[in-house]
Formats: C-alpha cells, sequence, structure tokens
C-alpha cells in the first residue's frame, strides 16, 4: 500500500534525462553562437588569448557529449562525475566574478538567454542543485540493472 512515488530506478533515469538535456541544450547553445560565448568567457577576466578560444571550443563540444552519455545512459557515471567537476567550476568562476564586481553574462545557454548579469544566489542554487543531484545519482545504492546501464 505505501509505495515510493518514483520506484528507485526511475527517478535516476528522470535525473539523467533532466540533466543530460539541460547539458546538450547548454552545449548546442553555445556551438550556434562561438564568438558570442568567447565574448561572455572573456567577461569573466580569468583567461587570456589563445586559451579563451580554447575553452570556447571545447566546453560546448565537451557538454554536448555529456548531455549524450547522461541521455543514452553510457557512461553516465562518468559523465555525471564531469557534471559535478563541472559545477564546481562554474561555481568558484560566478563567486570569483562577483568577488572582483564584474558586470558578466553568463553565457549558459547562448547570447538570447541570461545576457544580463547573473542573480548570484539563483545561479549558485541552481548549481548547488546540480552538483546535489549528481552525487545522489552517484551514491544511488540502486542496482545496474535497476538505474538503466
Amino acid at each position: 500500500m505505501n509505495q515510493p512515488l518514483l520506484p528507485a530506478g526511475r527517478w535516476l533515469w528522470f535525473a539523467r534525462a533532466g540533466m543530460g538535456s539541460l547539458f546538450l541544450w547548454s552545449g548546442i547553445a553555445k556551438c550556434l553562437y562561438p564568438i558570442a560565448f568567447s565574448d561572455n568567457l572573456r567577461s569573466f577576466e580569468l583567461l587570456g588569448d589563445p586559451w579563451i578560444a580554447f575553452v570556447a571550443l571545447f566546453l560546448p563540444a565537451f557538454e554536448i557529449v555529456t548531455g549524450l552519455c547522461l541521455l543514452t545512459g553510457i557512461w553516465w557515471r562518468g559523465a555525471t562525475v564531469w557534471v559535478i567537476i563541472a559545477g564546481l567550476l562554474f561555481s568558484a568562476v560566478l563567486i570569483s566574478a562577483w568577488a572582483r564586481g564584474l558586470e558578466i553574462a553568463c553565457g549558459c545557454f547562448g547570447p538570447e538567454i541570461g545576457n544580463t548579469a547573473p542573480n548570484l544566489p539563483f545561479h549558485l542554487a541552481g548549481l548547488a542543485l546540480l552538483i546535489g543531484l549528481g552525487m545522489a545519482m552517484l551514491l544511488s545504492s540502486r542496482t545496474p540493472d535497476a538505474s538503466g546501464d
């Protein structure tokens, strides 16, 4: 009678699908506007040329591959580790920009979305949710068959 709202393996599938879709969307949006994304990266004042170009080319591809891994279930645990690392790195970059008084556009989902100075608590809360969800996925005690592997 007291069955859980979502079966144990199903929450993991929804988490992977949501996180994978988010990363896939983010990567594709950056690929469509590489110059705008490199300008957003430059506004953080952390890297110079040629590193800006390298990150502007590498990060969207990384996000697309990570998103596809999460959506398909292929190497999803490794992709989840990368999501956690990326979330921690993005948090540090945002806090660094805020501490230095920079007005930045994060460029997370292309130039059309979020092209105003970010609301730091909102962005950090979203990143904390992403990191926490990733950790919960990795720490899940479900067997590989129940989790979609």
